[in-house]
This record gives structure tokens, C-alpha cells and sequence, in this order.
């Protein structure tokens, strides 16, 4: 989906280069005790209640407790019922290490320490209400109909006046690749919301990421499949992004013994990424047999890794497969860039989708080839001129995680560009207009989505060099 298509050849290390160092599985322990790259995996905790959630039409995803129509007003909290508090700081403790700063007592000191600001912040609250103010009813997210929640007379369009959602003079293979991909796009705002600390189990926007939920768990086939009517290219995308959500929202719930059909929905969809998983390559492309491409795996290692920081199990065969899959995927004189197929130039994008992803597999911080990666990506940063969120949410994960001058520089440029350029006028405040190559894919949701995603880095993830320097303290 994502990153240069041009066939031209540029593989092979040049003549005379040193030989790269191969990257290979970290064999030490985690802080809980767990091995191979895998982050901790405790109960996750609820976040504090507020008084104004909002209660929607879906048969909830807690235990199929009945909710009710959204009404205007001041409004209960959604909480279960029968469910004793529990005390905010053991609430947080019991977090999985990786989202802890998440929550509300880490997320403004976190963003702060790693480079947010209070206008970034504010950014992230305007857009996650934008996004619920765009929510259909029965919990998901439609990147051509989503107009239909905006006034008369108010429908969210770009300051030329021509709506971004689905426009009938976009390509036609524009439109068919994301036509039906309101499973992904869900899942983007999905993630959004639970990317700030908020869940299906308290908090403000609790009724909608309840919805979200459950409305990705109707979608799911009996083969475990969650990209609803996604078209063939946008099929895999959809299935990966929806996992990871649902399985971040299993991850962050408090008590995991209650909800049974969330967690059997992320197993079954966990599965059903294995199932496609190239048996040669360790890759993932549109349809199982084909060799894998570098934009299609990063979405479907989070989805895998999602799952474990959760709890559930992927098999060990599967995880070797990835870390073979990035070693010989990987270009450069240090084997720290890639391509978005092994015939095709290098790319910003696909070179930053696969440093994240050998970050999340445990590469070192000071691995040639993340300092191959770093730098080539330090020479092309966000900028307004050459807008792709596609390459600035994966550069920005990256970039954060390895942290230093190369994330501040990074950091400075992005942030102030998506604080500048969010929406503040009318019915559209909050919200990013769909500029960019990827853009028309899935119109003004999945900019927004994505936007929100690259300014909630600061608390989102735990830097995992910090979490490795404590490990390897103790």
C-alpha cells in the first residue's frame, strides 16, 4: 500500500563494502522474565471514570451487557456494573509495560519529557472528538459515508469547498482499494483512542470504542478473518490493522477473565496471520502463496506482537520466520534500508516501517544497521511539500524509539507541521484533510487517525531502549 514501486534494481551491498552484521533474536531476559524480544504481559488496567461517556446502540462487548441509543446531555458512565473500583494506582501498575505511559497520571508527563507540547495534546482531544462525532451507530468508521454525521450545511470539506471523502472524480483504482475498507479504517481510529489511554471498560469515549469493537468482531469469518469486504489489495491490511486493535484493547482491559469473546476473537484472528504467513519467506502479501512485500509485514508483526504482549501465544516457527523475513529483506551497506519488494529502489517509507519493525523484534540501538537507517532517514523529514502520513507514522515510531538528536530533530519538524495543519474551523475542527499519495485511499478518517497516532508517540509505546537499559540492571 504504501512506499516506491519503481522497478528499478538496487539490491546488493556496493562493491567492496564491509560484510553487514545479521541481525539476530536477542536470547536475554525481560523484566518479568519473558524472552525473545516479547514485552511483559500482565493484566492490563481500566483507566479512572468520568462522568461523561457516551452509550451507543451495539450489544457491548462487556459480558453482552444491552446499551442504549446515544442522547444528548450529560450522560452515565459506562462502566460494568458490579465491578468493585480498584485502586488508580494498582489500576496502572497492572498494565503491560509497553502501554504504562498511557495512562492519565504518565500520558501529560510523558508527552512532555519526549517532545509533545500543550498544543499537541489539545491536537489528540480535537481529533478523537471529531472522530466520535463520525462514528455510525453501530460502531464503525465509513470513509465515504462518514458525512453523513456532519450538519446541513456543515459537511466537512476542504477549505476550496470540495469534499475529501470519496469523491467521485478520484481514481478508479483509488476507489475500489479502499472502497470497502471500513474495517481498517475502523481499526486506525480504534487504535487512535486506545493510543491516548482510553478503553471499552471506562473513561470518556468508552461506549465508542466499545462499538468499535464489537462491530470488528461481527465482521470476523469462521477462517478468523476480519477484512470484512475489503477488496483484494486492501484485504490483508484490513485483517492486520483490525487484529492489532482488537488485540490492544485486550491488552489494556483490566480484568481479561470477563470478556471471553474478545479474547477468542484476537486468537482466532491471530491464527488466521499465521495461516498466511509465507512458509519460505516469512512474509505477507494480498493473497496466502505470495512472497511478502515490507509495507504488508510491518501491519501484521504488530498485530502478532499486539497479541502477545496480551497474553496469547504465537508460534515460535512464525516469529522465526519474521526475523528471517527482515535479514534478507533488508538493503544497504549495513542491511539497515529497504525496499517495498526486493526488485524495487529503496524507499524512506519502507526503510522506516522496517526499522520498526526489527525494533520491535529486539535490533539494538546501536546496530549498524539502526544507525544506517537513522541516518537516511534524518535526511528526509516531514515536510509539508512531500506530506505522507504513511512514511511520517512509521518514521515517527522509529524515530522516537531510537531516540537522541535524530527523534528530537525529527519530532520538531512533524509535530509543528500536524499541529499547524489540523482543522479548526467548522464542523471539520479537529480533523486533517487527506493530502498525500495514500490519502484518497481512505479519505479524511484514516488522515485523521493517522495524524492522531503520530502525535500520541510520546506515551503510546514505552521507549524500549529504557525498558531493555532496566532489564539489563537488575
Amino acid at each position: 500500500m504504501a512506499g516506491a514501486r519503481t522497478p528499478t534494481n538496487t539490491k546488493g551491498t556496493t562493491t567492496g563494502a564491509p560484510a553487514s552484521e545479521r541481525f539476530t533474536r536477542l536470547r536475554r531476559r525481560r523484566p518479568d522474565g519473558d524472552r525473545d524480544g516479547v514485552l511483559t504481559r500482565q493484566a492490563p488496567s481500566r483507566m479512572p471514570k468520568t462522568p461523561t461517556p457516551r452509550p451507543g446502540s451495539s450489544r457491548t462487548v462487556r459480558d453482552g451487557l444491552a446499551s442504549r441509543l446515544p442522547v444528548p446531555g450529560l450522560r452515565p458512565n459506562a462502566v460494568k456494573p458490579g465491578v468493585a473500583s480498584t485502586p488508580r494506582r494498582r489500576r496502572e501498575l497492572s498494565l503491560p509495560a509497553t502501554y504504562r505511559l498511557r495512562t492519565l497520571s504518565q500520558r501529560r508527563l510523558a508527552a512532555k519529557k519526549y517532545g509533545g507540547t500543550e498544543a499537541s495534546e489539545q491536537a489528540v482531544e480535537f481529533s478523537l472528538a471529531w472522530l466520535a462525532r463520525h462514528q455510525h451507530q453501530d460502531g464503525h468508521w465509513d470513509s465515504d459515508g462518514f458525512s453523513t454525521h456532519c450538519p446541513g450545511g456543515q459537511r466537512c470539506q476542504d477549505p476550496g469547498g470540495r469534499g475529501l471523502h470519496g469523491d467521485s472524480n478520484r481514481p478508479e483504482a483509488d476507489r475500489r482499494a479502499g472502497l470497502h475498507a471500513d474495517s481498517g479504517i475502523t481499526a486506525l481510529s480504534l487504535l487512535a483512542f486506545l493510543g491516548a489511554g482510553y478503553t471499552h471498560e471506562e473513561g470518556l469515549y468508552a461506549d465508542e470504542i466499545n462499538r468499535a469493537i464489537n462491530w470488528l468482531i461481527s465482521q470476523q469469518q469462521e477462517s478468523g478473518f476480519l477484512g470484512s469486504r475489503a477488496t483484494r489489495y486492501a484485504r490483508n491490511y484490513c485483517h492486520a490493522i483490525a487484529s492489532y486493535a482488537l488485540a490492544e484493547a485486550y491488552g489494556m482491559q483490566a480484568d481479561k477473565t470477563r470478556n471471553s469473546r474478545l479474547k477468542t476473537a484476537v486468537a482466532r484472528a491471530v491464527d488466521y496471520i499465521v495461516s498466511q504467513q509465507h512458509p519460505r519467506t516469512g512474509g505477507w502479501r494480498y493473497v496466502r502463496g505470495q512472497e511478502g512485500d515490507m509495507s504488508m509485514f510491518g501491519w501484521q508483526l504488530m498485530a502478532l506482537k499486539s497479541a502477545e504482549i496480551a497474553g496469547l501465544s504465537v508460534p515460535e516457527r512464525s516469529k522465526d520466520l519474521m526475523f528471517q523475513f527482515v535479514n534478507t529483506r533488508s538493503r544497504g551497506r549495513f542491511k539497515g534500508l529497504a525496499s517495498y519488494r526486493p526488485e524495487e529502489q529503496v524507499s524512506p517509507t519502507m526503510t522506516a516501517e522496517a526499522l520498526f519493525s526489527k525494533q520491535m523484534l529486539g535490533i539494538a540501538r546501536d546496530h549498524p544497521a539502526s544507525r544506517e537507517a537513522v541516518q537516511y532517514l534524518s535526511q528526509k523529514k516531514p515536510k509539508l511539500s512531500a506530506t505522507n502520513l504513511y512514511y511520517w507514522y512509521y518514521g515517527t515510531l522509529a524515530m522516537y524509539q531510537y531516540g537522541g538528536e535524530s527523534w528530537r530533530n525529527w519530532n520538531g519538524s512533524l509535530r509543528n507541521l500536524l499541529v499547524a495543519t489540523q482543522r479548526q474551523d467548522g464542523h471539520a475542527k479537529g480533523s486533517w484533510d487527506p493530502r498525500g499519495p495514500w490519502g484518497s485511499y481512505g479519505g479524511r478518517i484514516y488522515s485523521t487517525a493517522l495524524s492522531t497516532l503520530c502525535l500520541e508517540v510520546y506515551y503510546r509505546f514505552l521507549p524500549l531502549y529504557q525498558l531493555n537499559d532496566r532489564a539489563a540492571s537488575r
